[in-house]
């Protein structure tokens, strides 16, 4: 006698009522972004909109230049993201490969600068930076930037797991440092490294805090850029914040998307 299975399990219900909860913000976005001004002002919310506005998403550069700011936004993310991964990557093989002096106590430094808030540490690196003259400037923008605690550390934990032998055959072989680095830890760690990479991206890529207090104007990022749009409860036009908030929401999917693979190898490699 056979037993009955339904084709729709319970488990497959649940998993697909989380996804849309975790996906309305995203949708109600898009929505938001496309509509007119007069149905984002009615109550009750409409959800499904009268007419579709796509050209809300060029109209709101003549409110803001949210292109001038996407270009920024983008200069900063990739610049500064360029610049962490290098010198995590050479910290975390000096101290995960080469026997140097104090390195533990090193580690430890950097793992402790992870537990201080962005908030805290914007307020001494704004002053240094502001003594050598760098504010509302590239470089005060990003030199602060290029390296962090927690980039050290995360790619620490994957290049302390290659095997020493493999490195050291290669030392035997007459191969320098930097060759073994590239040529072998980086190319082992790639996973871990491409993760960073895009960690460090997205993050750099909504930070608001350090452009919000570096910038005046001539190299203010998106996110900053946005809190131009909102005067007031009454006057503030949410489908043009929206159709702004578009500029940064897409590019960020589009790289999660194509980087996709490596991060889910890299969480089921952290999960083992």
């Amino acid at each position: 006698m056979s037993t009955y299975k339904p084709a729709i399990k319970l488990k497959d219900v649940l998993m697909v009522a989380a996804a849309l909860i975790m996906a309305f913000p995203f949708i109600y976005l898009v929505k938001l972004s496309l509509q007119p001004s007069a149905d984002v002002m009615r109550l009750p919310i409409l959800f499904i909109p009268s007419s579709l506005q796509i050209e809300n998403l060029w109209k709101v550069n003549d409110l803001i230049p949210v292109l001038d700011y996407f270009t920024n936004t983008i200069l900063y993310a990739v610049v500064t993201t360029i610049l962490t991964i290098t010198t995590g990557t050479i910290a975390a093989y000096a101290l995960a490969k080469l026997d140097l002096p104090g390195g533990r106590l090193i580690m430890m430094c950097f793992i402790a600068s992870v537990l201080l808030p962005p908030e805290i540490r914007a307020i001494p690196m704004y002053t240094l930076v502001s003594g050598f003259g760098w504010i509302n400037s590239w470089k005060g923008m990003i030199i602060p930037m290029a390296s962090t605690g927690f980039s050290i550390f995360f790619l620490y934990q994957y290049l302390i797991t290659i095997p020493s032998e493999i490195l050291e055959s290669a030392r035997i072989d007459g191969a320098g440092e930097f060759r073994i680095m590239v040529s072998i830890a980086v190319p082992m760690s790639l996973t871990a490294v491409t993760s960073m990479a895009l960690y460090n991206f997205l993050f750099r890529w909504r930070g608001f805090i350090w452009p919000l207090i570096m910038t005046r104007g001539r190299v203010t990022t998106l996110s900053v850029g946005l809190s131009q749009l909102k005067t007031g409860e009454q006057l503030t036009q949410w489908n043009m914040i929206a159709a702004a908030t578009m500029y940064t929401f897409i590019p960020a999917l589009l790289l999660f998307l194509f980087l996709r693979k490596y991060i889910f190898k890299a969480v089921s490699m952290n999960l083992k």
